[in-house]
């Protein structure tokens, strides 16, 4: 994640399918960070509102030009928590969220989420240029418009940061992402436009992230932040088309009825490669207020079947109380 820049932004549920459970172990990660900080620990607390609009141009990864379809969005978002600092070198933040998501053109894919996280940082040593390194954990639930794609989702973090100069920032790090579906519907495969007998898992919202990623930022004089960044993802993608589409069905991991498309289309999930490109610059309009404007470009290349694009272009107001 970019430092500062705010990119409410689905990445195209490029995955790695998994068959573990890290619900339970993510919960008690999450709350033995929360109760091994002492009651001493200095700590405040924030909160920070976010309405974003923006315009995405293949919402369902369609693979043929019939499937891509675009779409005006309109983004807002609510997080809140506490910062610790029980150790000189060492901060904790504690936070919970929720966001509403809202296309024009694609009200099945409208959803919504709350989320709660935690973040830990240990600077390895003391002054302003000494790296830091970052742990975070989080847990989310989406309800969307049609169970199929409803599910939770699991992520850690692990990043490298280090100030450059008074003003630039570089970083770098993993991450891994799962998702669990949270209905698995039954699918008639006969009364599909494929070969008879043939079936597939139908689990398309059941799969794992892993990437790797890079960012830079630079803070003007005036205040103004500009800074891009680079991901390299692992796994899978969730890609919603109009049946038939050969290819796609021989290759899925899964398949299942789009209720985004109510059911005219079907979800495939496709191993892929995913190249992640974000430039943004931030705009301060007042000491609690800034202005966020951001374009993202997606590249999946899919095992198989070739590759496609997604672009998206955001401007989000942020204010922090």
């Amino acid at each position: 994640m970019l430092t500062k820049t705010r990119h409410i932004y689905k990445t195209g549920e490029t995955v790695r399918r998994t068959g573990s459970k890290p619900a339970s172990r993510l919960c008690q990660t999450l709350l033995l960070s929360l109760f091994s900080i002492p009651l001493s620990a200095w700590c405040n607390e924030f909160m920070e509102l976010s309405v974003a609009s923006g315009y995405e141009q293949n919402l369902p990864r369609g693979y043929l030009d019939k499937d891509v379809q675009s779409s005006e969005f309109v983004q807002t978002s609510v997080s809140a928590g506490k910062f610790f600092q029980p150790r000189v070198n060492t901060s904790v933040v504690l936070s919970a969220g929720g966001s509403h998501h809202l296309y024009f053109n694609q009200h099945g894919f409208d959803y919504s989420s709350l989320s709660l996280g935690v973040a830990i940082q240990h600077k390895l040593g003391m002054g302003a240029y000494t790296p830091r390194i970052n742990l975070s954990l989080s847990a989310a639930r989406e309800d969307s418009r049609g169970a199929q794609r409803d599910r939770d989702l699991y992520g850690i973090d692990l990043t490298l940061s280090r100030r450059l100069s008074a003003g630039l920032n570089f970083s770098v790090g993993l991450s891994s992402a799962t998702s669990r579906g949270l209905d698995e519907p039954a699918v008639d495969f006969d009364a599909l436009p494929y070969r008879q007998g043939v079936t597939r898992p139908t689990d398309p919202m059941d799969y794992r992230n892993n990437s790797l990623f890079a960012g830079v930022d630079y803070t003007l004089n005036s205040g103004w932040q500009l800074s891009a960044g680079y991901r390299y993802q692992d796994g899978y993608v969730v890609s919603s088309a109009v049946p038939p589409v050969v290819d796609l069905f021989i290759y899925t991991e899964a398949v299942a009825l789009d209720p985004a498309y109510d059911h005219q289309r079907l979800m495939y999930l496709m191993e892929s490669r995913a190249d992640l490109w974000t430039t943004a610059i931030s705009i301060p309009l007042s000491r609690d207020t800034a202005v966020d404007i951001g374009y993202n470009w997606q590249n999946f290349a899919v095992e198989y079947v070739g590759g496609y694009d997604n672009s998206q272009f955001l401007v989000t107001l942020v204010h922090q109380f």
